[in-house]
């Protein structure tokens, strides 16, 4: 557990920074204009383990919680393919994901999410999140293995 809470922190740290970065340059009302952005490479798992990658409202959120099944957190996830807004599954075409993929994660000004898989940009989610987000990994399974890129 000592290693989860050590990559949630640097994840968390690194992130706020490029938040803080894109606030101080002024970013404007372009609804597309770019706030943040992370990758998360799979390694190992996904199709059959569960991987989600997404962001929240909660900066302390649970070590033990699935990202996208609470309330201020959206997620992407791996074994059904389905992206989860504030606890319900959205009805929207995105593929599953797997061993190899890159999924990206991005937020706009407005407070939006974008995924993407394999660097083809998916459907723009209106989650109209305000004030600071945090990025969020979830893995199950026993094998399961990411690395995360932020910019």
């Amino acid at each position: 557990m000592r290693t989860s809470s050590f990559f949630h922190s640097e994840l968390k740290r690194r992130f706020d920074s490029d938040v803080s970065e894109a606030s101080a340059s002024g970013a404007e009302s372009n609804r597309g204009e770019l706030v943040a952005y992370f990758e998360t490479r799979i390694l190992c798992g996904g199709l059959f383990d569960q991987v989600a990658v997404g962001i929240s409202t909660d900066n302390d959120f649970p070590l033990t919680e699935f990202a996208g099944y609470r309330p201020g957190s959206v997620a992407y996830h791996s074994d059904d393919g389905k992206v989860y807004l504030n606890g319900k599954g959205l009805e929207i075409p995105v593929p599953r994901f797997g061993t190899n993929d890159v999924v990206g994660c991005g937020v706009t000004v407005h407070g939006d999410v974008f995924f993407t898989l394999n660097q083809v940009p998916l459907r723009l989610i209106q989650s109209n999140f305000s004030g600071l987000v945090y990025p969020l990994v979830s893995m199950r399974g026993r094998f399961t293995s990411v690395t995360v890129h932020s910019n």
